[in-house]
C-alpha cells in the first residue's frame, strides 16, 4: 500500500492472481455491455512498471476508428494501489538482475528470459552451460527504492568420472592392514562413495578361487571393516576369506541418480607368514592429534578408525586359519570425561565415527578416540572448532517516522569470526554514498535524527564473514502526524456533478463515530476534540455518484510524549550473575533510551577485545570493562551493557563495580520522563575451591559473603545436590565447611547455598580424596603356552592418582601355599601382559595396582594354571671327574633343582672320551647324581659334559670339563736329603724331587717324617714319636724350613712325595742334632720355712732343660723395688 517493493511469496501471488482475473471479468463484462470496444486487459502479480503503462497508454491513445479519426471518448481502468498522499498509482519498478555484481542484460542473452509478470530468471543453457556458472542477485525496483534478494549460487552438477585404468593386484600378509583408496572426483556435488564386491566378470589374473558368475554385493562392514568419510575401505587386519573377491568403490550423485563404478582392484592375501599379535595402530586419523573445523548447522563427522590383531585361538595346517582375531574396540571420551550422546548425534561404524546432524557452539571440545585389544592401547586426540555463518540477533524492521522525528535500524547478528556490517540504500553501499546529515552509521546501527521525506528509501543491512553472508531490507517511510489530545479536523471535499456522496472507512472497515468524534459538512469533514491512539490508522474517504467513483486516503499517526509501561525496580544481584533492568516505556515516536550509572553515561564505556586465553577479566578501579561476545570473537554487544529495544538494560556477569543507582531516561520530540534503580549487591567474599587431597587429610571449603546487614543471609551446604548431613567429622564453622579424616565417600561437589529475602545464589566445588588405587578385578589367563602365557584385568578406580604401575605375583605349587613371590612389574597404561614363567608347574596370579599413593590390595586370585612340558634349560652344575681307585673315575654333579625339571622322569646323560684322542664320545643315561667309569688306566685325563633330559627332550650340554681317572702309589723317593742352618728349633730341609711320571697321580706334596731320637743329656728321657710335616708348596731349590724342634736333642728324618691318595717310598733317612737353647721354667717352686729374716725355698729342675744348666736366678721384692739373687748350680 505505500509502494514499497515487496517480494510475495508463492500463496500470495496465486490469490493476487485470482483477484485481477475476477477483476478484469468484471470489466470486460461491463464494457461488452455498454457495448464500449475493449481495447485489451493486462494485470501483473508483480505490479505494472512506469515504462510498461506508459507505452500501454502511448497506443491506446493512438487507436482511431475504422474510418481513420480517433475515437471521442477513451476509457481507461486500473484497479490497484495507490499512494496515500497523492492517490498516484503505486505502479512496480522493474526487475534486474546482476551476474558475478555485474548487470546481466537478460534480453541479449538467447539462453536466458525473464517471464512476464514477474522476474522469475529462466536460463537454458543449451550450449556451454559452464559459462552460467556464477552468482546471482534480483533487484526489485520502484520509485520508492530498490530491494535485494539474497545472492543466489548457480553450480552445474559434474558426474564423478574415474581414469581408465587396471589396477594392479594388492598383495598384503594375513592379519595386516590393509587401505584401499577410493580418490572419488571433488563434484560438485559431493558424491556418495560405497564400495562392491565381485564387480567384474574377467579378472586381471587367474585365481583358484574365481567363480564364473560372481554376483555383485555390497562389502559387509562391521568392526574389522569400514568405509572412512573419504571413501577408503579399511580392514583391520586381513583374513585369507578378504581374497576371494574383488572390490570395487561406487560414486552415486543423489540429485541425478547417476552411479560410477571405479575399475575393480583384486587383493591377494598371503598365509605363509606367520601372524603376530599387534597392539592397536592408527589408519585414519594418523597424526596423534588433528583438529578439526566444523560450521554451525551442518554436519560434522568425526573418525578413528584402527588396526591390529590379536589372536585368541588358532590351528596351524597348510595355511593358518585364525577362528577369532579380535579387532581394537574404540571407544570415545569428550574433554576428559565420558562422551554423553545428545539429541541430534550418533555414534556409528561400530564405534569408529561420531555423527553430528547439526553442529553447534555445544560441540566445541577435545575429543579423545580410544582404541584398545589385549595386546595394548593407544588413542588420539581430535580438536573440535565450531565456526558459524552470521545468524540474525535482531532484524532491521520498517519504520515509519513523522517529519523532525529520531530512528534507527538495528542489524545485530552474531557468528564465529564476528561479522561484518555493512549498510546500503537502495543497492548502494553508505560507505561510499553523499553524507547526509541526519544518517549515521555506528556499527550495526544505522541513526536517523531529524528525519525528512529525503530519507525514504530502501535499506539493505549486510551482515557477512568468510562462511556466509545475511541481507536485510527495511523500508524507512516519512509521512506526517498530529499530536496526541489536541484537536484536528480532516477534510474530503470533491467538486464534480451531480454532486458526489461521501463515505469514510478507517483501516478498511466502515468507520465507527466514537466518543469525541463528530462526522460535520454533510459528511465531508471529521472532526476529532482530542486525539487519541485510538485514532492512529488509515482513513479513506470516498466519493461516489452515477458517473463514477473516486477515493482519497489520509493516513493518521500520533505524537506523544514518553509514558511509563513498567517502571525499572531495584535489584540485589550476586556477582557474575546476569541482571535485567526494566525500562519499559511508549510514546510516538517511540521514544530514545539512555543509562546512566552513578551519573555516567553507559554510552560511554570503553570496550576491551578479550583475547581467547584469557580466563577471566581483571577490572581496574575506576575504570568500566566491557566483555567479549558470547563466542569469544570480540566486543559482539557493545560490552557487558546490552539496552534492548523495548528499554530493558541487561548487565552479563554483574561485578563489584556495577552496583549503584542507574538512572533511565526516555526522550521523544513530544516530551521526557526518567526513573531510578539500585542494584544492592550480594558478593562472595570467598568461595569453595577444588581440592585434591590425600585420604585421612582435613579439608576446609570456605564460603563467606559480603551483604546488606539489613538482610539476613542463611548458608546451607550440599553434596552431589542433596542436604549434607553433619556428623562428628564434618562440620560448620561460621559459614565454612570443615571436614576431618577425609575418606572416599566423601568424594563429590560440594555446593555452598546463600540464601536472602531478595536472591539465592551458590558457589560449588568438587573435593577429590587421593586414595590407594582400588585392586583389578576380572583376572583372565589367554594364550597358555610352556613359557608364557597372557594375563588381563580389568583396572580398578585410580581414585584421582594415576596408577603408575602393575606388580603381577605368583603362588607355586611347592607346598608352601600363600607364599607369594613377586613375578614382574608393568607401566600402569597397560591392562593385558604376557608373562614369563617356568614350564611345568603351577601357578596362580594376583596383580598389585601402584600409584603416587601407595600399592592397593591384592586382587582376587586368578585360576590355576599348569604350564605345558618342556626340555630342560639349565645345565648340571659343579661337574666333577675323580678317580676313586686306580683304574676308575667317578663324575658327579649338582642335581637340577624341581623347578628346573621343566618336566616329569628327569635324567641325565653322561658323555666322556680321553682328552686329546680321536675315539668317540662314550655316553650313558642314570637317574642318579654320579657315574663311575672302570677299565681306565691310572691317572688319565678325560673330557666329561652332562646335561639333563626328561620326558620333553634333552637340555643344553653343559660345557667340557676334564677330569682324571684314579691315583696309584708314587714309583720312587726323593734323593739326597740334606739339611742346613741348623738352628736350636728348626732347620732348613733340601732335598732332589721326584719325576712327574714317578708321582703316578696330581701332585700334592711333599711330607717330612720325623722324631726326636734322643736328648744330648743322657739321664733325660724323651719321647720318640714320629711327625710329619707337608710341604705342598715348591720352591725352585726343593728345599723347607721344618720348625717345633727341641734344642740340645738329636733328631732322625726321612721324606716322602704324596698325590691325592697315597705317600711313595721314602728317602734315606738322616741324623742331625739341635744346639742348646733357652730352658723351660722349673716345675715348681716352694717356700719351706719362714723367719723374722729369713726364709728357705726350693724348686725342681725344669721339664726341658734344653741344655746344661748353668745356674737360677732368684727374684724377690719389698716395697716398689724388685732386687735379684743369682743362685749358681
Amino acid at each position: 500500500p505505500d509502494g514499497q517493493p515487496t517480494l510475495l511469496a508463492p500463496e500470495r501471488a496465486q490469490a493476487a492472481n485470482l483477484r485481477a482475473t475476477g477483476i478484469l471479468s468484471g470489466v470486460q463484462r461491463l464494457f461488452a455491455h455498454h457495448m464500449v470496444q475493449t481495447f485489451g486487459c493486462d494485470y501483473s502479480t508483480a505490479g505494472v512498471t512506469l515504462e510498461a503503462a506508459t507505452a500501454k497508454l502511448r497506443a491506446f491513445l493512438e487507436l482511431r476508428t475504422a474510418d481513420g479519426p480517433r475515437h471521442d471518448t477513451y476509457l481507461l481502468f486500473y484497479s490497484g494501489h495507490t499512494h496515500p498522499r497523492t492517490g498516484t498509482w503505486a505502479l512496480a519498478g522493474t526487475f534486474s538482475w546482476r551476474r558475478n555484481g555485474k548487470y546481466l542484460n537478460v534480453a541479449r542473452d538467447p539462453q536466458a528470459s525473464m517471464r512476464r509478470r514477474s522476474g522469475t530468471l529462466d536460463i537454458y543453457a543449451w550450449k556451454d552451460p559452464q559459462e552460467y556458472e556464477a552468482e546471482y542477485q534480483c533487484i526489485a525496483s520502484n520509485e520508492h527504492g530498490s530491494a535485494y534478494s539474497h545472492k543466489i549460487m548457480l553450480r552445474l552438477s559434474r558426474p564423478p568420472l574415474w581414469p581408465n585404468e587396471i589396477l594392479e593386484p594388492v598383495v598384503v600378509s594375513v592379519g595386516l592392514p590393509l587401505v584401499l583408496t577410493c580418490d572419488p572426483p571433488p563434484g560438485p556435488p559431493k558424491p556418495e562413495t560405497y564400495w562392491m564386491s565381485s564387480c567384474s566378470f574377467a579378472r586381471p589374473f587367474s585365481w583358484p578361487i574365481q567363480t564364473a558368475f560372481p554376483t555383485m554385493q555390497p562389502v559387509r562392514q562391521d568392526r574389522r571393516v569400514s568405509t572412512g568419510v573419504n571413501g577408503d575401505l579399511y580392514f583391520a587386519n586381513v583374513l585369507f576369506n578378504d581374497s576371494q573377491t574383488d572390490y570395487c568403490c561406487n560414486a552415486r550423485l543423489p540429485h541425478k541418480n547417476s552411479i560410477q563404478q571405479k575399475r575393480p582392484v583384486v587383493v591377494k592375501v598371503i598365509t605363509t607368514r606367520t601372524v603376530s599379535e599387534a597392539a592397536p595402530t592408527w589408519l585414519s586419523p594418523t597424526k596423534s592429534s588433528t583438529s578439526i573445523l566444523g560450521l554451525q548447522g551442518e554436519e560434522l563427522l568425526l573418525e578413528c578408525i584402527a588396526a591390529g590383531v590379536s589372536l585368541l585361538q588358532s590351528e596351524y595346517l597348510w595355511r593358518c586359519v585364525f577362528v577369532d582375531r579380535p579387532t581394537p574396540h574404540v571407544t570415545w571420551t569428550k574433554d576428559g570425561e565420558r562422551l554423553t550422546v545428545k539429541p541430534g548425534m550418533r555414534i556409528k561404524n561400530f564405534n569408529k565415527m561420531i555423527h553430528i546432524a547439526k553442529a553447534s557452539f555445544d560441540d566445541i571440545g577435545e575429543y579423545v578416540c580410544a582404541a584398545a585389544n589385549k595386546i595394548g592401547y593407544t588413542e588420539r586426540t581430535i580438536t573440535v572448532r565450531v565456526k558459524a555463518a552470521p545468524f540474525w540477533l535482531e532484524k532491521p524492521v520498517d519504520l515509519v517516522l513523522a517529519p523532525e522525528e529520531d530512528g534507527r535500524l538495528v542489524c545485530r547478528s552474531d557468528g564465529i569470526p564476528r561479522p561484518t556490517i555493512h549498510w546500503f540504500l537502495n543497492g548502494e553501499s553508505l560507505e561510499t554514498a553523499i553524507p547526509h546529515p541526519s544518517r549515521h552509521v555506528s556499527g550495526d546501527t544505522l541513526s536517523f535524527r531529524s528525519v525528512t521525506m529525503e530519507n525514504t528509501g530502501v535499506y539493505q543491512c549486510n551482515a557477512s564473514n568468510e562462511f556466509g553472508y545475511l541481507m536485510a531490507n527495511a523500508f524507512v517511510n516519512t509521512s506526517p502526524e498530529v499530536s496526541f489530545r489536541s484537536e484536528h479536523l480532516w477534510r474530503c471535499v470533491f467538486s464534480d456533478r451531480p454532486t458526489p456522496h461521501v463515505t469514510w472507512t478507517k483501516d478498511g472497515e466502515r468507520l465507527t463515530v466514537k466518543p469525541g468524534m463528530r462526522i460535520k459538512n454533510f459528511n465531508k469533514m471529521i472532526h476529532i476534540a482530542k486525539a487519541s491512539f485510538d485514532d492512529i490508522g488509515e482513513y479513506v474517504c470516498a466519493a461516489a455518484n452515477k458517473i463514477g467513483y473516486t477515493e482519497r486516503t489520509i493516513t493518521v499517526r500520533v505524537k506523544a510524549a514518553p509514558f511509563w509501561l513498567e517502571k525499572p525496580v531495584d535489584l540485589v544481584l550476586a556477582p557474575e550473575e546476569d541482571g535485567r533492568l526494566v525500562c519499559r516505556s511508549d510514546g510516538i515516536p517511540r521514544p530514545t533510551i539512555h543509562w546512566f550509572l552513578n551519573g555516567e553515561s553507559l554510552e560511554n564505556a570503553t570496550p576491551r577485545i578479550l583475547r581467547p586465553q584469557e580466563d577471566h577479566l581483571k577490572v581496574v578501579e575506576g575504570s568500566r570493562t566491557l566483555l567479549e561476545s558470547k563466542f569469544g570473537q570480540g566486543n559482539l554487544e557493545g560490552g557487558r551493557y546490552r539496552t534492548h529495544s523495548n528499554g530493558t538494560l541487561e548487565i552479563k556477569q554483574t561485578r563489584v563495580e556495577d552496583t549503584g543507582t542507574y538512572l533511565c531516561i526516555v526522550t521523544n520530540i513530544a516530551g521526557r520522563d526518567e526513573s531510578q534503580i539500585k542494584i544492592e549487591p550480594t558478593l562472595f567474599v570467598s568461595k569453595p575451591q577444588n581440592l585434591k587431597v590425600i585420604r585421612g587429610s582435613d579439608v576446609t571449603f570456605e564460603c563467606a559473603v559480603k551483604s546488606d546487614l539489613s538482610t539476613p543471609v542463611t548458608t546451607t551446604w550440599l553434596k552431589n545436590k542433596k542436604p549434607l548431613t553433619l556428623n562428628w567429622r564434618i562440620s560448620l564453622v561460621e559459614s565454612n565447611l570443615v571436614i576431618t579424616s577425609v575418606n572416599s565417600a566423601d568424594d563429590g561437589d560440594y555446593t555452598c547455598s546463600i540464601k536472602t529475602e531478595m536472591d539465592e545464589k551458590s558457589a560449588s566445588a568438587r573435593l577429590m580424596v587421593m586414595d590407594r588405587p582400588n585392586p583389578p578385578t576380572d583376572l583372565q589367563l589367554s594364550d597358555p603356552y610352556e613359557r608364557t602365557v597372557r594375563l588381563s584385568w580389568v583396572p580398578g578406580d585410580n581414585n584421582h592418582s594415576p596408577v603408575t604401575e602393575y606388580l603381577v605375583q605368583y603362588d607355586e605349587d611347592d607346598w608352601l601355599p600363600g607364599k607369594w613371590r613377586n613375578l614382574s612389574t608393568y607401566p600402569g597404561t597397560l591392562n593385558s601382559v604376557i608373562l614369563q614363567l617356568n614350564p611345568y608347574t603351577y601357578y596362580e596370579f594376583r596383580v598389585v595396582a601402584v600409584n603416587g599413593i601407595g600399592p592397593s590390595r591384592p586382587s582376587r586370585v586368578s585360576a590355576r594354571l599348569q604350564t605345558g612340558g618342556a626340555p630342560p634349560d639349565v645345565i648340571p652344575r659343579n661337574i666333577r671327574g675323580v678317580g676313586t681307585w686306580r683304574n676308575n673315575m667317578e663324575i658327579s654333579w649338582e642335581p637340577l633343582t624341581y623347578r628346573e625339571w621343566n618336566g616329569p622322569h628327569l635324567k641325565y646323560l653322561v658323555w666322556w672320551k680321553r682328552k686329546d684322542s680321536r675315539e668317540e664320545w662314550k655316553n650313558a643315561t642314570t637317574k642318579w647324581l654320579r657315574y663311575y667309569i672302570y677299565d681306565a688306566d691310572t691317572f688319565t685325563p678325560y673330557e666329561i659334559k652332562v646335561q639333563a633330559a626328561n620326558d620333553f627332550g634333552l637340555g643344553p650340554e653343559s660345557p667340557v670339563i676334564i677330569g682324571y681317572s684314579g691315583e696309584d702309589r708314587p714309583l720312587t723317593a726323593p734323593l739326597n736329603l740334606r739339611v742346613s742352618d741348623i738352628e736350636s728349633t728348626q732347620v732348613t730341609v733340601h732335598w732332589d724331587p721326584v719325576a712327574r711320571t714317578n708321582i703316578m697321580g696330581e701332585f700334592k706334596e711333599y711330607k717330612v717324617y720325623f722324631w726326636r731320637d734322643s736328648s744330648q743329656l743322657k739321664w733325660l728321657s724323651v719321647s720318640r714319636a714320629m711327625k710329619s710335616k707337608a710341604i705342598p708348596t715348591v720352591d725352585p731349590d726343593y728345599s723347607g724350613v721344618l720348625d717345633g724342634l727341641f734344642p740340645y736333642s738329636n733328631y732322625k728324618m726321612h721324606i716322602v712325595v704324596a698325590n691325592n691318595r697315597f705317600d711313595g717310598p721314602p728317602s734315606n733317612t738322616i741324623q742331625f742334632s739341635t744346639p742348646e737353647g733357652v730352658p723351660s721354667v722349673p716345675k715348681s717352686f716352694r717356700i719351706q720355712q719362714r723367719h723374722l729374716d729369713t726364709i728357705y725355698v726350693d724348686w725342681d729342675l725344669p721339664a726341658e732343660p734344653n741344655g746344661i744348666i748353668t745356674g737360677y736366678t732368684l727374684q724377690y721384692q719389698t716395697g716398689k723395688q724388685l732386687p735379684s739373687l743369682c743362685l749358681q748350680a
